[in-house]
């Protein structure tokens, strides 16, 4: 079975895999939210829609993507920018037998 890129992409952290910029739907909605609601980004990836409403103030949020290497490198870049993210591997199945959501950003 062929590796998608975006597995090697993901160990680099000075690489974004896809982009370093939010989702325009987020930038779009931001201000509409409350800021110590919670937030699912699913299948976040690197990080980059979690990482940008956390540093807007975003007190909560949830993250999780099937890969083991995208989440790692969204701990560690949570980290170096002193961010509160609660990321794990895990996929949407699972996930909403589990929690209550009053916000799903999900991006495909």
């Amino acid at each position: 079975m062929e590796v998608p890129f975006w597995e090697e992409t993901y160990k680099d952290d000075t690489v974004f895999t896809f982009g370093n910029q939010p989702n325009q739907s987020i930038t779009a909605i931001e201000n509409l939210l409350d800021k110590s609601g919670r937030v699912l980004d699913v299948g976040c990836g690197d990080g980059k829609n979690s990482l940008y409403l956390a540093k807007q103030g975003f007190r909560n949020i949830d993250a999780f993507d099937l890969s083991v290497n995208a989440i790692e490198k969204l701990r560690r870049l949570a980290v170096a920018h002193s961010l509160e993210i609660n990321a794990w591997t895990g996929n949407l199945c699972s996930c909403l037998r589990t929690r209550c959501l009053p916000l799903l950003i999900l991006h495909l």
